[in-house]
């Protein structure tokens, strides 16, 4: 038998009001409170206004060790050792081993207890204790020692309830893990990308200042010369300091992001050196996953760790519908009594009982209520936080998709003035050659060039970022046990 806690009259009645309900307890136990059920589709079509139409396409999920798809050696070993390393996830690991071990606290609820006494202990009784007979007992020694055996009888299913909430908790931990664990591929990922575009803008800065090096120096021979002007060097110097300007910048990124994977990794900056890794060693995946709206939830540790909490909440709901109800204990013991050690498994020394305990709660003070009261406000903070932690999701994947669509206007925007660039150092290269025009006019048409290549460098390394930020939104799979 089950009760829903839409039946709130059989929520509140005491059990001692209803013969029929006692009787029935008696008979077989039963699991008060309502049985738990996954919260209904939340009805999301799409993850954009008007439509993920771009996007639309079979379902694709990710795939174990989606970073493999950047297809670089260094960040799978790196990614590797993480997860074997990363002390967030020795962490979660730990706290996942205590949950597991109190679900083992809790099912020792429905197994009887066995336990040996033994007892040593000087009597006096009172000379009151049997009347007027003047007949009085001299102090005495007794000895007993035996096993009892106790066994509580889960007639409500408090106890089952129990259980159920920290097998919850127990699965809410595993998700809480691999959540970490998904959280954990994708900030490498994102960092090694993070450096590697920095090394690539550093490698155009530095061959943009030596060629703004090569400018300045022609430059000033033709105002030696009385062909150059004065402003015409001057914009030539202010636009080398303003190269200059990008070196710091781009190193910086690249000695964060570096700290940043040490501690990933679990090492300190100092006990680790990052593999120099550069934009061009990695690949862009070719074909995204997609996960359709309705079956996100399936995919995201965080909405199944939500759903968990959900669980664990609902579940102590029952337990609070329990306590309403009788409790029932058994016993029974065995003892050895005796005035003497040498008198035991003599005969006549041999003791035993057999109890019964019916519990029921009459009045409390209002605390079975107010402890029911706290049970259905936890639970409706749970069932909020689940939906706020899906509407978080469908937020996040909505900003990456975005993104990526930005991401890809840039790109050929970018790569348009790469191309514009790239014909006009081939006109400048053939006005040289034909005496129309000087080396001056190539190396800024090559000047020109570096720079539209440092915003495609940039550009790309941010579709890179979006991408893997992708992978990890739609449930970025982690295989096996962490």
């Amino acid at each position: 038998m089950r009760w829903g806690l839409n039946d709130m009259r059989f929520f509140v009645k005491p059990a001692f009001a209803s013969p029929a309900l006692l009787a029935t307890l008696l008979l077989g136990a039963c699991t008060a409170g309502p049985d738990f059920g996954p919260p209904p589709d939340p009805g999301i079509k799409s993850y954009l206004n008007g439509g993920d139409q771009k996007m639309a396409r079979p379902e694709k999920p990710v795939e174990d060790k989606w970073w493999r798809a950047f297809k670089s050696t260094d960040l799978d070993q790196m990614i590797d050792h993480a997860l074997v390393e990363n002390q967030d996830i020795a962490v979660l690991t730990a706290r996942l081993d205590s949950a597991r071990a109190q679900v083992d606290i809790a099912s020792s609820g429905l197994m009887p207890t066995v336990s040996v006494d033994a007892n040593i202990a000087r009597q006096q009784y009172g000379a009151s204790l049997f009347g007027p007979s003047n007949f009085s007992i001299p102090p005495f020694t007794y000895y007993q020692v035996g096993p009892r055996v106790s066994y509580v009888i889960d007639l409500a299913g408090g106890e089952h309830r129990a259980i159920e909430r920290q097998q919850a908790l127990g699965t809410f931990q595993s998700l809480q893990r691999d959540g970490a664990a998904m959280a954990l591929t994708g900030q490498i990922v994102m960092q090694t990308v993070t450096a590697a575009t920095a090394r690539s803008e550093i490698e155009i800065a530095e061959n943009l200042i030596r060629l703004d090096d090569r400018i300045i120096a022609l430059s000033a021979k033709r105002l030696q010369i009385g062909v150059g002007t004065r402003p015409e060097r001057l914009s030539d110097e202010r636009l080398r300091v303003d190269d200059e300007t990008l070196l710091p910048r781009s190193q910086k990124k690249v000695e964060a992001a570096d700290h940043a994977l040490a501690l990933l990794l679990g090492r300190a900056p100092a006990q680790w050196s990052a593999p120099r890794i550069r934009l061009g060693d990695l690949s862009l995946p070719g074909d995204l996953p997609y996960i359709l709206p309705s079956t996100l939830a399936q995919h995201r540790p965080d909405i199944k760790a939500a759903q968990a909490m959900l669980q664990a909440a609902n579940a102590q709901l029952g337990i609070a519908e329990a306590a309403f109800y009788p409790s029932l204990k058994l016993s029974a013991g065995l003892n050895q009594e005796v005035l003497s050690p040498e008198s035991f498994f003599q005969p006549g020394s041999t003791a035993w009982n057999l109890l019964s305990g019916l519990t029921v709660p009459i009045f409390d003070g209002g605390r079975l209520n107010a402890q029911r009261r706290v049970a259905e406000a936890d639970y409706r903070a749970e069932l909020a936080q689940y939906r706020q932690t899906l509407l978080r999701a469908f937020t996040q994947i909505a900003d990456i998709l975005s993104a990526l669509e930005q991401d890809d206007r840039t790109i050929l925007a970018q790569q348009h003035a790469v191309d514009e660039a790239t014909a006009s150092l081939k006109l400048a290269r053939t006005a040289q050659k034909a005496g129309a025009d000087d080396l001056l006019g190539v190396l800024r048409a090559e000047r020109n060039l570096l720079q539209a290549s440092l915003g495609l460098t940039q550009a790309t390394g941010q579709k890179y970022l979006d991408v893997a930020q992708l992978f990890a939104a739609l449930g970025g799979n982690v295989p096996g046990p962490v």
